[in-house]
């Protein structure tokens, strides 16, 4: 056998892209363009964030480096797995994101001891990471004040284990996302719906607390079109905050 149809036909390839009739990506893209639009929207504006933190903290601070430099976004790889059809694992790519953003944020705002984060970088030193990691940010005054204001911790801590029931199945079983599908990637509505909006939860969560580590530098260079994308998806209770950390970038350019 060919070397190349073997891999295709082993990792069902065809499901999620060469079939005609039964491709899921496509069947994904036609079925669901708006939404996925809007969430393409808000991948732009995550990476405008990213790099206009890179340019106002440099390559050398540990937010940049973990989410510029170190490897593409988990957020765009969350949208690539979930064109395929791997539903369980799109939602696994999102957990990842969400919780290297909340390390970037510790090594950048709360534990900044450079050689704690080279370390923990080269595997020799563990950083908090689920609820410890949450504790551990909202141990900060600029924190426990916006959580005041808008009651981000809960919001926080409840996205952060809903995504990690996934890790074992639960999240599959509580929302009945295996009844539409098999054991190939097929389209499923339900999860690709389930996908999105919880894509578009965990987006408002991340550039919210960016906005209250970082302030101005983390909108510094993001343009009109990012920022209009930020204030429409992120809850209402957070665009007053992310409103004048935006304006006050603007003041200084």
């Amino acid at each position: 056998m060919d070397d190349t149809k073997e891999i295709r036909e082993v990792l069902d390839l065809g499901y999620s892209d060469f079939y005609v009739d039964d491709n899921v990506r496509d069947e994904t893209l036609s079925r669901h363009c708006s939404e996925l639009a809007t969430t393409i929207a808000c991948l732009s504006a995550e990476e405008a964030i990213n790099y206009s933190l890179l340019m106002k903290l440099g390559r050398d601070h540990p937010s940049p480096q973990l989410y510029a430099l170190d490897f593409p976004s988990d957020f765009r790889a969350a949208l690539y797995v979930l064109l395929g059809g791997y539903y369980k694992q799109a939602m696994l790519c999102l957990r990842t994101w969400l919780e290297m953003r909340l390390t970037g944020i510790y090594f950048g705002v709360v534990d900044t001891d450079r050689g704690k984060y080279e370390s923990w970088k080269n595997g020799h030193e563990e950083a908090p990471h689920g609820s410890g990691l949450i504790t551990r940010l909202f141990s900060r005054a600029e924190f426990q004040k916006a959580d005041q204001r808008t009651g981000v911790r809960q919001r926080v801590r409840s996205l952060y284990g809903g995504l990690s029931a996934f890790i074992h199945g639960g999240g599959v079983s509580k929302y009945g996302l295996q009844d539409d599908t098999d054991n190939v990637p097929r389209y499923n509505e339900r999860s690709v719906r389930l996908h999105l909006e919880t894509a578009g939860q965990t987006f408002a969560e991340i550039v919210y607390l960016l906005g209250i580590a970082y302030g101005e530098a983390a909108f510094a260079l993001v343009d009109d079109a990012c920022i209009e994308t930020v204030l429409s998806v992120v809850p209402e209770g957070y665009r007053g905050d992310l409103t004048a950390v935006v304006a006050t970038s603007r003041a200084r350019l």
